[in-house]
C-alpha cells in the first residue's frame, strides 16, 4: 500500500467585512516513494511533487470556500489510478464537526452517470439494446406518435427527447405509475432528437424501465447499482436512497442562505422528490468511495484487479458525444459542448474532459475527468453555491498548468460571478417590485379564493384563506393530498396578494424556497361572473404553466 501522510490544520480567516471564520482541514496525501521501493499499489513515478501540490491545493480550496461562504466541502484527486489527495474543509453540521474524506454528501445529478453505466451493463447482458424502443419495455405513451413509436433508450439518457423539463413533476408525484401515466400531457419544446433539453423526468423514466426489466428476478435500480457497481468497486459507504443519509454517522447537513444567513435545511426537506427520481439524483457518496469510481472511469471500465466490468464498446457508448449542446465558440478556458449519457464532453484549456455536476437541496458537487492526463477531480459541498466547478478547475490548473495557477484565476472569477449574480438578482427583484400594480387589491373576500383546485398533470392544489390578522394564504400541492400525510412527497407553501387577481408564492417548502422577497411564482385567478373558477401558475419564465380548475 502507498505511504500516506495525514495532516489536520486549523485556519482562522478574517473576511473583508470583519467576520472571523475558523475552519478545520484534514488532508491525506500520497507520499512519493523512491522508484526502487515503490509497491505495486503506488505508481513508481507520477512525475509530480504531491507534497508541494497538496499544500497548494489545500490553500486554493480553502480560499474558495471562505470567499464563497461555503460551510464545508471535501475534495479528491485521482492520478494514475490512485487517490493521491483527499481533504475535508470546514464543518459538516452546526455542531462544528469537521468534514473529512469519509463524510457523506448527496451527489445529485452526478447519479446520472451511474444510471447510464447500469444500462451499459444491461446491454452487455443482452437484456436491452441501445436501440430498444421505450414502448417495448415500458407502457409509455407520449403526446405524439413519433415519440411513442420511435423514442429509444439512448434518446432518454442523452437528453434529446425534446420535452420541456417539467422539473416540478417529480416533487408532486410519488409513484412511477402515476407519474408516467401523465407522459401524454408533457409539452414538447422541440422534435424528437432535434436538440438538447435536460430532463430529470426522463432519467426517472430510465429508472422505472430498469425496475421493469429486473422485476421478474426480484431486482430494481437500487439493487443493480449496489450489486453491479458499488460492490465490485468497493464503494462500501455509498447509498442509493437519500432518505438513508440522516441515519449515517459521518454525514454532512445541507445548507442554504436565508436573509443573508447560512442555515441548514431540515433533513426532511433535503430528500426532495425521493423515490421517483433516484435514477436522476438519488445517490450519496464520499471522497473515499467516489475516488474508486473515478479510477474505474480512468481505467475505461476496468476494476482495480483488471476485470472488465463493462465492455469497452458500451463504456465508449456512454462517454462519447451524442447530443450537441450548441455551445458557441468561446475563449473560455473551460467549455462544455456535448452530452453523452450521464456525461458532458468538453475541454479545459485545450484538454479533453468528461464532466458532470450535481445539485440537490443544500448540496452541490462537480467532477472532472481528463482521460489523456490520467487525472480526475471530485468536489462535494454542503451549499447551494457552485464551489465545485471553480475548485475542480483550480486544482487542474495547479497540477497541469502551474504557471497559470499562480494568478488565482478561478478564485477571482468566482468572486466576480458571485458579485455579478447578487447584483443581477437584486436588480431583477427590484424591477419586479417596481413593475407591479401596488394600488390593486383582490376584488373578492379572501374566503372566495380558498378551495381545492385540480389538474390532470399537476395534481391537487388546496388553498386555505388567511386567518384573521395574517396576510398569508397557505397551500399544499401534491399528486394526491394523502402524499403529504404519508410523507411521500408534495409541496407546502405560503402566498400573499401580489397584484390584481394574483397571489405571490413567497415560501415553497419541499423545493428549497423557505423565504423570498418577491414571488417564486404567482397564482393567477380566473374569475367568471364574480366566481373563482381556476388558477394558472407560470413557472420557469412562463415556459411551463400549471393550470388548475376549481372543484
Amino acid at each position: 500500500m502507498p505511504l500516506v501522510s495525514t495532516k489536520t490544520t486549523k485556519t482562522t480567516t478574517t473576511t473583508a467585512d470583519g467576520k472571523v471564520s475558523t475552519s478545520t482541514t484534514t488532508t491525506k496525501t500520497v507520499v512519493p516513494t523512491p522508484a526502487s521501493t515503490a509497491t505495486p499499489d503506488q505508481p513508481a513515478d507520477t512525475g509530480l511533487d504531491w507534497t508541494q501540490l497538496s499544500a497548494e491545493i489545500t490553500a486554493d480550496v480553502e480560499a474558495l470556500r471562505v470567499a464563497l461562504n461555503v460551510p464545508g466541502c471535501s475534495v479528491g484527486v485521482v492520478h494514475k489510478d490512485k487517490l493521491v489527495y483527499s481533504a475535508g474543509f470546514g464543518r459538516r453540521n452546526d455542531d462544528g464537526d469537521a468534514v473529512d474524506a469519509d463524510t457523506l454528501f448527496q451527489i445529485g445529478s452526478m447519479s446520472k452517470s451511474f444510471t447510464s453505466l447500469a444500462y451499459a451493463l444491461l446491454v452487455d447482458d443482452k437484456k436491452v439494446s441501445w436501440n430498444t424502443k421505450v414502448s417495448e419495455v415500458y407502457p409509455a405513451t407520449f403526446a405524439d406518435d413519433v415519440r411513442t413509436k420511435f423514442a429509444t433508450i439512448v434518446d432518454v439518457l442523452s437528453h434529446r427527447m425534446g420535452l420541456k423539463h417539467h422539473f416540478i413533476l417529480v416533487f408532486i408525484w410519488s409513484e412511477y405509475k402515476e407519474l408516467f401515466e401523465r407522459l401524454p400531457l408533457l409539452e414538447a419544446k422541440m422534435e424528437l432528437r432535434e436538440g438538447f433539453e435536460y430532463s430529470n423526468t426522463m432519467y426517472s423514466l430510465a429508472g422505472a424501465i430498469i425496475d421493469e426489466l429486473l422485476k421478474e428476478e426480484g431486482g430494481n435500480w437500487d439493487s443493480l447499482i449496489q450489486k453491479r457497481i458499488f460492490d465490485p468497486l468497493g464503494m462500501t459507504a455509498s447509498l442509493t436512497d437519500l432518505c438513508q443519509l440522516p441515519n449515517q454517522v459521518n454525514k454532512s447537513h445541507g445548507y442554504h442562505t436565508v436573509d443573508d444567513k447560512v442555515v441548514p435545511f431540515p433533513w426532511e426537506e433535503t430528500y426532495g422528490p425521493g423515490g421517483v427520481s433516484k435514477a436522476a439524483g438519488g445517490i450519496c457518496s464520499n471522497v473515499t468511495d467516489y475516488s474508486k469510481y473515478l479510477a474505474f472511469m480512468l481505467r475505461k471500465g476496468k476494476t482495480e484487479d483488471g476485470t472488465q466490468l463493462v465492455s469497452a464498446a458500451n463504456f465508449g457508448k456512454i462517454t462519447n458525444p451524442i447530443t450537441s449542446l450548441g455551445t458557441p465558440v468561446s475563449r473560455n478556458p473551460r467549455v462544455t459542448f456535448s452530452y453523452g449519457m450521464g456525461w458532458n464532453q468538453g475541454i479545459h484549456r485545450g484538454k479533453p474532459a468528461l464532466t458532470h455536476g450535481g445539485g440537490t437541496f443544500g448540496y452541490t458537487c462537480d467532477q472532472w475527468i481528463l482521460p489523456f492526463d490520467d487525472l480526475a477531480v471530485v468536489v462535494f459541498t454542503n451549499s447551494l453555491v457552485p464551489l465545485g466547478t471553480a475548485a475542480c478547475a483550480a486544482i487542474i490548473d495547479r497540477i497541469l498548468f502551474p504557471e497559470l495557477a499562480k494568478d488565482n484565476f478561478w478564485l477571482k472569477r468566482s468572486q466576480q460571478m458571485v458579485t455579478g449574480r447578487d447584483g443581477y438578482e437584486k436588480a431583477m427583484k427590484q424591477a419586479r417590485i417596481d413593475a407591479k400594480d401596488k394600488d390593486s387589491t383582490l376584488s373578492l373576500p379572501v374566503e372566495a379564493y380558498a378551495g381545492t383546485y385540480t389538474s390532470p398533470l399537476f395534481g391537487t392544489l388546496v388553498l386555505t384563506a388567511p386567518v384573521e390578522g395574517d396576510k398569508f394564504f397557505s397551500f399544499t400541492l401534491a399528486g394526491k393530498p394523502e402524499y403529504l400525510e404519508q410523507k411521500l412527497g408534495g409541496l407546502t407553501g405560503r402566498a400573499a396578494h401580489w397584484e390584481k387577481e394574483s397571489l405571490g408564492v413567497h415560501e415553497l417548502v419541499g423545493m428549497g424556497h423557505d423565504h423570498s422577497d418577491v414571488p417564486i411564482f404567482e397564482l393567477k385567478f380566473d374569475i367568471v361572473d364574480g366566481v373563482v373558477t381556476g388558477i394558472s401558475a407560470p413557472l420557469e419564465d412562463e415556459e411551463i404553466v400549471m393550470n388548475f380548475s376549481r372543484v
